[in-house]
């Protein structure tokens, strides 16, 4: 109990319990008035206002020490905004009222983490936060050093704090309301119904002009999962729902979520209505047993559903794996969403979906027989169908996208429409947009292997790419092949054949094949210096072969580098040398007479 002290002030003594001077803490021996001063420095000090312009209170050039959070000079290329946070709040960032990406320092539990790219941050989910904004171009969101100081900072702490004071004045209705419309893990309805009733659309108010349900009462407001037994045995059941004012009638119901809806009626069939809907007899409804188990609803780490997107079985946040009523008939698996950010789309059909956030702004809507794995993959899939995702932000932007195959992060990550491409390694077909959202993407049938390989695609299609930054700047390139590292990276020709590490690496024609292995500094260089140079042609006569160096086989006399084409001046010249180079690859043992 507070002990409560006598207060003298103005050379008289106050009644005690009248001042917050009076009462104190029995744990620390500060008054109340000096604990609600420290709480208030503690707000004030730890949270930002609705809308915080940072001004002067950031450094340029700097970052954070790991060890106490406080600002150093180490870092070139960020900004620190000023004050260290600890508290509550979403807090997101601006700039002449367009939202952008932003970095922060994060410490929970002794460890501190910097994190990239945020869009928003929950400040609860840490011990301490700084913020940093990137002042040089990082492949990311930066501010120029100079408008640094217009950036806006928003926190919607204050409008949760405004919201209260609603909360508390309506705290005694909302209480009767818990006791009202909340039911225990079992519940037998005994009296608690009504026969041949219904529930009202407007008001949800039972009426009385069913001739065949019985309606059960109170009114559900709460969370968790519903069902019904009668006798031992799982029961059918109906309900009638509100969610956004609209009210729906759902019947051959074996559970419910109450937290998907905004009121919940339940009802149960009295009369045989013929089909595959379970009745009850009037005089048993008193004896049904409702069941509400509130520890899986909003609480999934991972869930398996069935046919109807019902909740077939799940693993709680404690690690435990529950069969949902011990039902065990795992025959009617459809998708398989892992991670409750997974799955807050309830219209996915044969898909599997595992990792964080992975088609959490997808509807899917049509899209069927996707595997996603990873976190943020088909993040805007609406219609995308038979697509496997593998990685971080694989078809993140592929809203009808079909039968594409990403593995590694950030592949095919901005393709909106196209089939048929195949994508492996970081960043391969990544189609690298600098955040302007507006360019549409869209090809098909492309192949890309190795790091960053074909990472500007935008429109072309046909291409095959092996090697790291092979076909690296290629935007609508077509019908192409190149294999080695960089091997055709500047090309945004067509129908090129690249054979050997940079091979054509500055090409950007079409219907040429270089045969090399090393940069010649220009695209001059790469014709009259890659080992072998040539032209594809509809017309032999419009083809040429060019070796560029001499040409030996089994220690024959080397033979000095000729350019072959039906059309060079000496034609005689040019078949005497197809006629050499066949003669020393039939000694190679590579032809045959």
């Amino acid at each position: 109990m507070a002990k409560i002290k006598k207060v003298i002030e103005n050379g008289g003594i106050q009644y005690p319990a009248t001042i917050t001077d009076a009462v104190k803490n029995p744990n620390n021996g500060k008054t109340v008035t000096e604990e609600l001063s420290e709480l208030g420095s503690k707000v004030v000090k730890s949270t930002l206002s609705n809308e915080y312009k940072v001004g002067n209170n950031h450094k340029l050039y700097a970052s954070f020490s790991n060890d106490d959070f406080s600002v150093i000079k180490q870092s070139t290329d960020s900004a620190v905004i000023l004050p260290v946070l600890t508290g509550n709040g979403i807090i997101k960032m601006e700039l002449d009222g367009v939202p952008f990406r932003f970095v922060a320092k994060v410490r929970k539990n002794g460890e501190v983490t910097l994190l990239t790219d945020l869009e928003y941050l929950d400040l609860s989910e840490y011990d301490e936060v700084g913020l940093l904004v990137w002042i040089v171009d990082k492949g990311s969101d930066f501010v120029e050093p100079s408008r640094v100081a217009d950036v806006i900072v928003r926190n919607n702490l204050k409008e949760v704090i405004n919201g209260l004071s609603e909360v508390i004045n309506g705290l005694s209705e909302d209480i009767n309301n818990i006791l009202q419309t909340a039911i225990s893990n079992e519940y037998r309805v005994g009296s608690n119904h009504k026969l041949y009733a219904s529930f009202s659309n407007e008001d949800f108010t039972i009426s009385t002009t069913s001739s065949d349900s019985a309606a059960i009462y109170p009114i559900l407001k709460c969370s968790g999962i519903i069902s019904m037994m009668l006798d031992g045995e799982q029961l059918d059941f109906a309900a009638k729902v509100r969610k956004n004012g609209a009210v729906t009638l759902l019947s051959s119901l074996k559970s419910l979520d109450l937290s998907e809806y905004d009121e919940v009626a339940l009802l149960v069939w009295i009369k045989d209505k013929g089909g595959d809907l379970a009745f009850v007899s009037p005089e048993r409804v008193g004896d049904i047993i409702v069941s509400i188990d509130s520890s899986i609803s909003s609480a999934f780490m991972y869930a398996v559903v069935d046919k109807e997107n019902k909740v077939v079985a799940y693993i709680d946040k404690s690690g435990e794996f529950h069969y949902k009523n011990e039902r065990k008939d795992l025959d009617k698996l459809n998708s398989i969403r892992i991670d409750n950010g997974a799955w807050s789309n309830a219209d996915e059909k044969l898909n599997t979906i595992v990792g964080y956030n992975s088609a959490q702004n997808s509807r899917l809507n049509k899209g069927s027989k996707n595997n996603i794995f990873g976190i943020e993959n088909l993040w805007q899939a609406e219609n995308a169908s038979h697509n496997c995702a593998f990685g971080y932000h694989s078809l993140w932007r592929a809203v009808n996208a079909s039968q594409n195959c990403a593995f590694g992060n950030e592949t095919l990550d901005n393709i909106q429409e196209g089939k048929n491409n195949c994508a492996f390694g970081p960043w391969t077909m990544k189609s690298e947009l600098n955040n302007d959202w507006s360019i549409p993407v869209s090809f098909d049938e492309n192949s890309a292997f190795g790091a960053y390989s074909q990472y500007k695609i935008r429109n072309g299609g046909k291409n095959t790419s092996v090697g790291a930054f092979s076909m690296y700047l290629s935007m609508s390139a077509e019908k192409n092949t190149a294999i080695g590292m960089g091997s055709g990276y500047n090309t945004d020709g067509s129908s090129n054949v690249f054979i050997g590490a940079y091979s054509g690496y500055y090409s950007n024609s079409d219907n040429e094949l270089y045969i090399d292995n090393q940069k010649r500094g220009s695209n001059d260089g790469e014709k009259n210096k890659s080992l072998v140079y040539g032209k594809f042609a509809e017309n032999i006569s419009d083809q040429m072969f060019k070796i560029n160096g001499m040409f030996s086989c089994n220690g024959s006399e080397p033979q000095p580098s000729k350019e072959c084409s039906a059309n060079a001046t000496d034609l005689n010249s040019c078949i005497t040398l197809l006629n050499e180079i066949r003669s020393a690859l039939i000694d190679c043992g590579i032809l045959k007479e």
